[in-house]
């Protein structure tokens, strides 16, 4: 009698405990960290560094991350920045960025980087450690 009333709250907390489970395995596969850097280049004031990927092991996405930088634009000009973002796993972000803002002030400066070739070491969870930007201002420029 007494295993009969147990065995439906057993049942539900089975279920309770293996939806839980998957459901934290879903966030361990996707992160995303900031971090607070001032770097000015071509006018741009860079206020911080967001790395991310939300792509909870799905395939060859899985290696990509995405990278958005904070920063506040004065004008609507064509600008090209160099980028190189180190982590705290030693590893390291470059980029050439060409960049044209829809409108003046707070924007963020968004691309993506690929680690298929070099391990994968972008599925697991990266933070900004140092931050280097330098730009120039035009269309097709190079920044020095």
């Amino acid at each position: 009698m007494m295993r009969d009333l147990l065995q439906p709250r057993i049942t539900i907390a089975a279920i309770v405990c293996v939806t839980l489970l998957l459901i934290t395995a879903g966030v361990a596969w996707s992160w995303s960290s900031f971090a607070t850097f001032m770097k000015d280049a071509a006018g741009v004031t860079f206020s911080g560094v967001e790395l991310a990927n939300p792509n909870k092991g799905k395939g060859a996405k899985r290696c990509t991350m995405r990278v958005r930088l904070k920063a506040d634009v004065p004008d609507k000009k064509h600008r090209v920045f160099s980028v190189s973002i180190g982590t705290s796993r030693s590893k390291t972000v470059t980029a050439t960025v060409p960049f044209k803002a829809k409108k003046k002030g707070p924007t963020w400066v968004t691309f993506e980087h690929d680690s298929s070739g070099d391990g994968c070491w972008t599925s697991t969870i990266q933070s900004p450690a140092t931050f280097d930007v330098k730009g120039c201002v035009g269309q097709g420029c190079t920044p020095q």
